[in-house]
C-alpha cells in the first residue's frame, strides 16, 4: 500500500473549511465499536510464513494494523502484512525493518479471510515482533478491556521528563502534537529488548504543528521520557500513550466516528461528508482514510481529502484503476465543536459529477 500525502493550496483550503462549516451538520457519523487486535511472537529464531494476526470476520471491516520488530543490529528481518480487500485482491505492507522499527497501516479485509504477517531476510539470534491493532465496526459490543491510557501530557519539558514506568513489556500507541514548534525539537526516547530509541519530533514541510504516531514497545523495567531543546518561549506538546495490554471485552477509553462510502459512483464535491461534528472530548483524535478503486484498464482516478477544521488543513490520497488502496494516518485536536470531514473528488475533468467506482472509508479515533 502506498501512501501520498500533500496539503491542498491555501485557497482550496480554506475554502474547504468554509464549505465545511457550512454543512457540518448535515451528514453525521455515529459512535461505533472498537475491538483491539494483538499477537505476540517472541523469541523468534526462524522465519515467519502467512501467520494469521487475526481470526477471520465474519463480515467485510476495517481494521487498523500495526507491528514492532525487534531484533539485534546484526540481523535483516523485515515484517509483511498481507490481506484480501473487499474486491478479493490480495495486497502487502511492509511494516517493520531494520530502519523502520514499527509501521501502521488502515486495512479493509474480505468477509472470512484473515490477514497474514511474514518475516523475510537472515535471522541472528532471536527477534521478536508485536502486532497489535484496532477493528472498527458500525454496531456490536466494544473490546477494550485490555487497553489503558496512562499518560495524557499536555506541557513542555523544559528537563526530561519520565511519562511512564513499565513493570512488565508494554506496546504504546504514541500520538505527539506541538502546534507551532517551529525550529524546536521533541524526543520521545524508550528502550526495548535490544536497545534505546528516540523519536524526533519537529515541524514537517507541510504544516507549522509537529506530529507523529508510532507504535513503541518498552522493556520491562524501564521507562519512557521526553526531551527537548527549548527552555523558554516554548509551544504546549500534547501527548497520549495508549498501552495495547492483552485484548479483553468490555468498554474502554477510545470512542470512534465512522463513516463510509462503499461502491460510490459520484465525487462529493463540493459538499464534504463530516465524520466528526463534534468531538465528545477535547483531545487528540487519530484521523484514518482508505479509498480504492477495482482493476480496470482504464480510469479516471479519484482524490480524497482529509480536512480538519480545529488544525486548519488538508491531507489528499489518490486511488486509480490499479485495485490498490491509498491510505493516510495523522493526528489531530479533536475539540469542541469541531469538524473532521472528508470530500472526494475526480482526478482529471470536471472536480464533480459521475465517477469510477471506488470505496472510501473514514475513521475518526478520540484517545
Amino acid at each position: 500500500m502506498r501512501n501520498s500525502l500533500s496539503l491542498r493550496t491555501a485557497y482550496r483550503m480554506n475554502q474547504s473549511v468554509l464549505v465545511g462549516m457550512a454543512i457540518c451538520c448535515l451528514a453525521l457519523s455515529a459512535h461505533a465499536a472498537v475491538t483491539e487486535i494483538r499477537k505476540d511472537f517472541p523469541a523468534q529464531t526462524a522465519l515467519l510464513n502467512n501467520v494469521p494476526v487475526l481470526s477471520a470476520p465474519a463480515s467485510t471491516g476495517e481494521y487498523l494494523i500495526s507491528a514492532y520488530l525487534d531484533q539485534p543490529k546484526n540481523s535483516a528481518v523485515t515484517a509483511t502484512l498481507s490481506w484480501l480487500d473487499e474486491n478479493g485482491t490480495r495486497h502487502y505492507e511492509t511494516l517493520g525493518t531494520p530502519n523502520a522499527i514499527s509501521g501502521s497501516v488502515l486495512v479493509r479485509v474480505q468477509a472470512n479471510t484473515s490477514p497474514t504477517i511474514s518475516t523475510r531476510g537472515n535471522v541472528t539470534g532471536t527477534y521478536d515482533l508485536y502486532v497489535v491493532g484496532l477493528g472498527f465496526w458500525p454496531a456490536g459490543n466494544s473490546s477494550q478491556g485490555g487497553i489503558t491510557e496512562p499518560v495524557n501530557y499536555s506541557a513542555w519539558p523544559l528537563t526530561s521528563t519520565t511519562l511512564v514506568s513499565t513493570a512488565f513489556d508494554a506496546d504504546y500507541y504514541a500520538l505527539i502534537l506541538v502546534p507551532n514548534i517551529g525550529s524546536r525539537t521533541l524526543s520521545l526516547d524508550w528502550t526495548d529488548a535490544q536497545t534505546s530509541h528516540s523519536l524526533i519530533v519537529k515541524q514537517n514541510a507541510l504544516t507549522t504543528t509537529g506530529t507523529s504516531f508510532q507504535l513503541i514497545h518498552a522493556v520491562a523495567g524501564s521507562s519512557v521520557t521526553i526531551n527537548s531543546n527549548c527552555t523558554e518561549n516554548c509551544p504546549t506538546a500534547t501527548i497520549v500513550l495508549v498501552d495495547m495490554g492483552m485484548p479483553a471485552s468490555g468498554s474502554g477509553p477510545l470512542s470512534d466516528h465512522e463513516h463510509y462510502l462503499l461502491g460510490w459512483t459520484d465525487a462529493t464535491y463540493p459538499k464534504q461528508e463530516t465524520v466528526v461534528s463534534q468531538g465528545s472530548t477535547t483531545g487528540i483524535g487519530l484521523f484514518l482514510a482508505n479509498i480504492t478503486e477495482p482493476i480496470a484498464s482504464s480510469c479516471n482516478g479519484e482524490t480524497l481529502y482529509a480536512i480538519t477544521q480545529s488544525t486548519g488543513y488538508a491531507m489528499q490520497i489518490h486511488a486509480n484503476c490499479d485495485g490498490k488502496p491509498y491510505s493516510l494516518i495523522f493526528p489531530s485536536f479533536i475539540t469542541s465543536g469541531s469538524t473532521a470531514a472528508i470530500e472526494t473528488e475526480n482526478w482529471q475533468g470536471n472536480l464533480w459529477g459521475s465517477s469510477p467506482t471506488y470505496s472510501a472509508e473514514s475513521i475518526v479515533v478520540e484517545f
